[in-house]
């Protein structure tokens, strides 16, 4: 039988006491779930760290390192398309 897929995978982290105390005062604060202000972090830090790499690809296309059309490639990738 096949495994039937999801749009999410469970993800489990171990992580130190003082960071889920702090997660859990921000969570407090902000009035929300502890869980999405983690999945929202995450999200934007996954973004960040794709727009940088896509930025130091171009950078190396521009000064001629690294094959333009490889760089649009690499850069769909990042970007699922």
């Amino acid at each position: 039988m096949k495994k039937k897929e999801t749009a999410t995978e469970q993800l489990n982290l171990r992580v130190s006491h003082a960071m889920i105390s702090d997660v859990e005062l921000l969570a407090e604060l902000l009035q929300i779930n502890k869980s999405e202000w983690i999945k929202t972090k995450l999200g934007e830090l996954i973004y960040e760290e794709k727009s940088k790499i896509a930025g130091k690809y171009a950078e190396l296309a521009e000064k001629g390192l690294m094959d333009k059309k490889e760089v649009e490639k690499l850069v769909k990738r990042l970007y699922h398309q």
